[in-house]
């Protein structure tokens, strides 16, 4: 899976940072049963889990920013693993989710 995430910082000078980011990792979904006999229903369960993130990230002028410089982790820092995780549900085709 690969997507975009944008970070601005602000100060004296307003600066966009591009994160470009490559995740790989497994889901699944089991939308349960509430229907038919009591022993047979069970709730909905769910899971994700992240084993690699590749970060590429660039200032809006083009300039590359080292993901381990300082300025590279406090990005990163900011960025929301938690959409990773919603489109990695969202990218197996194969299950269905509901919220």
């Amino acid at each position: 899976m690969k997507s975009r995430w944008n970070a601005a910082v602000s100060g004296q000078q307003v600066l966009t940072y591009t994160v470009d980011y490559e995740a790989e990792g497994s889901c699944y979904y089991d939308p349960g049963n509430s229907s038919g006999p009591v022993e047979a229903c069970y709730e909905a369960e769910g899971e994700a889990e992240i084993t690699k993130i590749t970060y590429a990230i660039t200032d809006s002028a083009g300039e590359t920013v080292d993901p381990v410089s300082a300025l590279g982790i406090e990005l990163i820092r900011a960025f929301n693993a938690e959409e990773v995780l919603d489109k990695l549900m969202e990218s197996n085709s194969g299950d269905s989710r509901e919220d």
